[in-house]
């Protein structure tokens, strides 16, 4: 009986093995190639990340504050105890009470900080402007408190940061309204509600980069929106 029909399977199978072998690189080159590219593409991104975190983090004009070590942080408004309801009594308790801004110098030097941030525009404690404004709508005091806060320091080499909030929820929490809309939108020629973000937003604003940016130069402007100082989020104007 011949064996020739048994060894059929046999060949075929080898046949088969050949084949594979011969094509199996083929067709492994297009399933590998896509994870390569992948690969290749999360590095970049990845090393392009790591170059640039985020745009404008590394601004220039920040590396003073990222090079600090220490501040004073002064958050003391019309609402610090004991409460003032009005512009002028605030006022009158700040200069019976002897501010001396080269006593706030002097203490952010004994623990050998750089900076000294004024908060008096902020939410319970009221909005309060320690500087002398032609913009209606909150407190404003006639003495000059930012800017002799401002000259002291600079004397000394330290700087001093402006905080401003950008919420009014804060507007009539004590009682009193804080905000005069009306006289801001007479200001303004429209009308504008300084109880409501977008007003409150126009009003700030108007404080800082407009009639009030000619006071002797706040350092900078640090608002509720951007209170992580060395974070991403570039929270300082710097003078030039």
């Amino acid at each position: 009986m011949s064996s020739e029909p048994a060894r059929r399977p046999r060949r075929l199978w080898a046949l088969w093995a050949a084949l594979l072998a011969l094509f199996s690189p083929l067709l492994l080159i297009p399933a590998s190639a896509p994870a390569a590219t992948a690969t290749a593409t999360a590095t970049d991104t990845t090393a392009t990340a790591q170059a640039d975190p985020a745009p404008g983090m590394f601004n220039p004009r920040q590396t003073w504050l990222r090079n600090s070590t220490a501040g004073l942080f002064l958050h003391w408004g019309m609402y610090t105890q004991p409460e003032h309801y009005d512009c002028d009594s605030w006022q009158k308790a700040v200069n019976d009470s002897g501010w001396n801004p080269d006593y706030w110098v002097k203490e952010t030097q004994k623990i050998h900080g750089s900076y000294i941030v004024l908060a008096t525009f902020h939410s319970r404690l009221g909005y309060a402007r320690p500087w002398p404004s032609k913009i209606p709508g909150s407190c404003s005091t006639k003495r000059d408190i930012l800017g002799e806060l401002i000259k002291a320091a600079k004397a000394k080499g330290i700087k001093v940061i402006l905080y401003m909030t950008d919420d009014p929820q804060w507007h009539d929490v004590m009682g009193p309204e804080s905000f005069d809309s009306a006289a801001y939108s007479a200001y303004k020629g429209k009308d504008v509600d300084l109880t409501t973000r977008p007003g409150f937003g126009e009003f700030s604003y108007d404080n800082f980069f407009r009639g009030d940016a000619q006071l002797p130069g706040p350092e900078g402007l640090l608002d509720r929106q951007r209170q992580r100082v060395l974070g991403a989020a570039p929270p300082v104007r710097a003078d030039p």
